[in-house]
This record gives C-alpha cells, structure tokens and sequence, in this order.
C-alpha cells in the first residue's frame, strides 16, 4: 500500500484517497445500481475503506489548531480524541461522531487495543477517520501501535502535525527553548512508564546540563526527577519552568530552582504539566513589568469568527 504522508502539499487532496466529495454529499454508492437491499448491501462490503489522519490538537486552544487540521475536522465522519479536548478544539468537527479515548495517569485509560479496534472499524465505514491527538501525534502518543493496526489493515493514513508541549510552554513562559552560546540542544523525555512495566532512572541517560531538557508528563513525579538529574550532573541552581495547562484559560506558569523542585515538588491537578529545564530558561531582568500573563490572549469561539466572516469559512474547509 502506498502511503499518502505529504502529499496534501499545496492544499490539494491526494488523488489515490478516497472519494470525500462523496461522503460529504451523504451518499455513498448509487442507489439505481443497487435495486435491492441484498445488493445494497454487498455494494458497501466492496466499497473501499476510508482514510485516517492523525492530527495533532496542540496544546488546547482551539486557535492554536493547523489550517490543515480544522479542515480535517470539518470534514470529518468521526473523530476519536484524547483526554482533556476542549469543548472548542470539537466544535470545528459539527457533523462528526465524537468518541472519547483519552487515557489519564491514575484516572480511567482507555486500553490501546481498544483505540486500534475502533480505529479499523471506523476506517471500514466512514470516509473521513480522525485521531485527534493532544500536542503533536509524533510525540509520546503511541503513534506507531495505530499505524501499525491500520497497516495489518490495509487502511491508508496520513500524520498532521500540531504544537508540541515543549513549544507551547516555551511560548507561555516567553523564552526560546535554545539560545546562543548557552544552549544548543533540546532534549524531550518522559520519566512515564506504560501499565506493568518498573520505574527507573533510565529516562535520564544521556541528558546534559548544556541543552534544555523538556519533561513531559512528570508532574506528579516532579521532585524525584529533579533529584535523579541532580545526581546525573544537573546543578541545584539550574533554572527550571513549570508551565501548567499551556495555553489554557487556567495556564499556570512558575519558576524555581531544581534543588527546590527536589525538595518541594509540585502540587498537580487536572492541567497537563511541562517542565523546562536548563540556563536557557533563566528569568530575565526586566525595566518593564512582566509580559508574561498566567491566562493568554486567544480567540475562544474560533468557528463563530470564521463563519462570521463570510468569505473565509469556505476556502478553510474546502479542501482537506
């Protein structure tokens, strides 16, 4: 099966996906050439499968979505999305089936063969398929075990991408993740471990104090991961950032020290945290009072803007 990765360049569908126009107009086979229901039937058994997009939902606010992504969303049959999508990030897919499968550390998960299961099933019946994922699809979500339920398949797919957790905090904190002469890396990890499988420090291998390390889903374990990059060479004084719900109504921002953070750790709640560490996320000094505001500026009703302004809502969902 050849793949369709990229081959939207230039806002044009791919000619080998399926037919969407046709789907969108609510019928999927010509009834004159199905005169019975057993016909009918056998029709839509043949009828090829649909397609799959993963696409990457960013960090929450629905403004902050790619134009590729809200199209997709438009065009969708059904959308199965990840824990913590908001109210808005959904309302650009109207006409689609929402289904949740989201998993959360220590709340209610939805178990993976599941999500592959539904995957397929929906890809066999529906033209327009899309994973919404939180962030981007190719970071920490488990990307490879859909792909490869779709491959075992025979369902094509595509990778949309979205703002990854270590830009968006970045920008909520206001700081470049590198910078000249103090950092010329970034190193993302997550200290998180699937369901059966033993903690440990392997996670820190090869982290260095010279780049600016971005911890993902370490919240609730945040001052024993200070701890363990204590002891791998990391200074107590090394600046860290703690972004909460990045881009949310709620975002958080805090600063300390990762000899603090050791100590104290971090008190969690229901947003998703992002630790930055290292020199290139020191506070700077400022003449001026702070730019960086706890709750951002964003556009909340994203799809009563755009239909509201006549001429743009069509060419954004035009093609997909």
């Amino acid at each position: 099966m050849k793949r369709s990765m990229g081959s939207n360049q230039g806002g044009k569908t791919d000619a080998k996906a399926p037919a969407i126009a046709g789907a969108m107009s609510g019928s999927t086979f010509d009834s004159t050439m199905s005169p019975t229901v057993q016909d009918r039937s056998a029709h839509l058994k043949a009828a090829p499968p649909g397609k799959v997009w993963f696409v990457g939902a960013g960090p929450g606010s629905a403004d902050l979505l790619t134009v590729r992504a809200i199209r997709l969303l438009a065009r969708a049959d059904v959308v199965l999305h990840d824990a913590l999508m908001s109210d808005e990030v959904l309302e650009w897919a109207p006409a689609a089936r929402h289904i949740a499968v989201g998993k959360r550390s220590g709340g209610i998960s939805t178990e993976q063969r599941f999500i592959d299961r539904t995957l397929v099933e929906c890809a066999r019946h529906h033209a327009v398929v899309v994973r919404l994922k939180g962030g981007d699809p190719t970071v920490f979500a488990r990307l490879d075990e859909e792909i490869d339920a779709l491959d075992a398949a025979g369902i094509d797919w595509e990778i949309v991408p979205g703002i990854t957790a270590a830009s968006s905090a970045a920008a909520a904190a206001g700081h470049s993740l590198t910078r000249r002469g103090v950092s010329r890396s970034v190193q993302i990890v997550t200290p998180r471990v699937g369901r059966g499988e033993a903690q440990s420090m392997h996670w820190a291998e090869g982290l260095s104090p010279d780049a600016t390390v971005v911890l993902y889903m370490a919240g609730q374990i945040a001052g024993e991961c200070a701890a363990i990059l204590m002891s791998r060479g990391f200074a107590p004084e090394t600046p860290v950032v703690c972004v909460r719900g990045a881009s949310w109504a709620t975002q958080l921002v805090d600063r300390m020290t990762l000899g603090a953070l050791a100590v104290d750790g971090l008190a969690v709640d229901e947003r998703p945290v992002a630790l930055l560490v290292g020199a290139a996320v020191t506070e700077r000094v400022r003449d001026t009072p702070e730019r960086v505001r706890d709750t951002p500026e964003r556009v909340r009703d994203p799809s009563d803007r755009l239909r509201d302004s006549g001429s743009i809502w069509p060419d954004l969902v035009r093609y997909a």
